[in-house]
């Protein structure tokens, strides 16, 4: 899927973009546009962190879910609030809804605790179909 992202010198470039390519052009943007510090991350309890540089062999859905979760993240866990996201040249754009009914207050604390250890995820989101 072709798609316009910020380039490190400023406005926009058309690139081609999976799950995969995503993640990394979403790590690269975050490092600053600098591959040693993209490599060398340290944010660990990041959900796109295991998928950063775009190598080796990766679950699909695990990739998947690590995009929603960030998502997430971005926008406040409000999840109505991805659905109207407006950063259209966030590489991960493309991608930004959750599969519902998949993603319950019981899977977040289950499955990502460590990634955020700071949240009550029943308190987050009490009503656990996460209706939006």
């Amino acid at each position: 899927m072709k798609s316009d992202i910020l380039h490190k010198h400023g406005g926009t470039w058309v690139v081609n973009l999976s799950r995969r390519n995503s993640i990394y052009y979403k790590c690269y943007d975050c490092s600053g546009y600098n591959w040693s510090d993209l490599r060398n991350c340290t944010h660990t309890r990041c959900p796109l962190f295991p998928f950063r540089t775009g190598k080796g062999k990766q679950d699909p859905k695990d990739r998947e879910l690590a995009i929603n979760l960030y998502c997430m993240y971005c926008m406040n866990y409000n999840l109505g609030e991805i659905r109207l996201c407006t950063s259209t040249t966030c590489p991960l754009f493309p991608y930004r809804g959750y599969v519902r009914g998949i993603i319950t207050p019981e899977f977040l604390e289950k499955n990502y605790t460590g990634y955020f250890p700071d949240l009550n995820y029943k308190e987050l989101y009490p009503n656990t179909n996460l209706e939006y």
